[in-house]
């Protein structure tokens, strides 16, 4: 029968030789701690290229055609070199489906004229109500609202990319963008845009966020940039800030501090 001193000795005994190895020598046992499974988001912290003021873009003055509709184009982004007007000579885009609003929330599409117009009729408040539906090669699908807009002249983008003589494909640059003054509370609707795109993944840390590719394109053909951003939070809880470039390059960083506040975009 073991005695209570033999059984200890028993224990001990035991327990070195489960924690031996090798011919009779013993290894000391570490424990490491597991890595960590998500990496830490990096903000770049180089310098930012700096910004310019306005850029003076004067252009002729031209007489547009007083309308008694909304009149829209649609037409391709790259076929535009800078001189915004509803009667320049820009390459129409097929993709888009127009619809006039009817009443509860249904629409009723519309056909495009001759010279691929569009004719959207007013209401009685003489306000236009309808939207483009823009569907590029790849299914990705855009939609541009306009719910209550005076008569006029409209124009809607495709992006596409496509062989064009007048495209300013040439000036377009792909840079990083560096974000400032962030609401540290996000909310897990929050939406950041730039220049008008909805970004879903952006690296953010406190009251920073970065893109690493915004593919921006020159507003002028002297090489201006403009960058606009804008973090609504949450409604009526918006941020924004832009600055204008000059010369850009692929690569380079830009940076934008959100310091101006809005209600509404």
């Amino acid at each position: 029968m073991l005695t209570k001193a033999s059984l200890n000795f028993f224990i001990v005994f035991l327990a070195t030789t489960l924690l031996s190895c090798g011919k009779g020598g013993s290894k000391k046992i570490t424990f490491t701690p597991s890595q960590p499974t998500v990496p830490l988001s990096i903000i770049s912290t180089a310098p930012a290229v700096a910004f310019t003021s306005a850029p003076n873009i004067s252009t002729p003055k031209e007489d547009i055609p007083e309308v008694e509709n909304a009149v829209l184009r649609h037409v391709y982004s790259e076929s535009i070199e800078g001189k915004l007007s509803p009667t320049a000579n820009f390459l129409d885009s097929p993709n888009a489906v127009v619809e006039k609003h009817v009443a509860l929330g249904f629409y009723r599409e519309v056909i495009p004229e001759e010279n691929n117009s569009y004719i959207i009729e007013p209401e009685d408040n003489d306000l236009a109500y309808f939207r483009v539906t823009n569907t590029r090669p790849s299914g990705r699908i855009r939609v541009h609202n306009f719910y209550g807009v005076p008569i006029g002249h409209y124009m809607t983008l495709d992006t596409t990319e496509i062989e064009h003589k007048n495209k300013i494909h040439s000036s377009c640059r792909n840079v990083a963008v560096r974000l400032n003054n962030l609401p540290t509370q996000k909310n897990a609707t929050a939406r950041l845009m730039i220049n008008g795109q909805v970004i879903t993944d952006a690296v953010y840390n406190d009251n920073q966020a970065y893109q690493a590719h915004v593919n921006l394109c020159a507003i002028s053909s002297e090489n201006d940039y403009l960058l606009v951003v804008v973090y609504e939070n949450a409604p009526r809880d918006i941020n924004y800030g832009f600055h204008y470039y000059k010369n850009l390059a692929d690569e380079d960083l830009l940076e934008i501090t959100l310091e101006h506040k809005a209600e509404i975009i």
